[in-house]
């Protein structure tokens, strides 16, 4: 669907069932519980924090982009 520069608008823009934002906040709420399942059940570290040389957990990259998400 072309929108004209005049009848643009946000809600016609960015149409909640035709968009890709319901599955990234999925994803990202899924390693949001992935990242305290290492934690509840003592499987150690999580691997993102591990190959980030100890510098960012999957739970807080899903936290930010998640953020991000809602800014933008």
């Amino acid at each position: 669907m072309m929108l004209s520069p005049h009848t643009a608008n946000l809600a016609l823009a960015f149409n909640p069932k035709k968009n890709s934002l319901g599955f990234l906040r999925f994803f990202l709420a899924i390693l949001v519980v992935l990242q305290h399942s290492y934690h509840l059940a003592n499987f150690g570290r999580d691997p993102l924090f591990i190959l980030s040389n100890h510098s960012i957990t999957a739970g807080a990259l899903a936290v930010h982009s998640f953020l991000l998400l809602v800014v933008f």
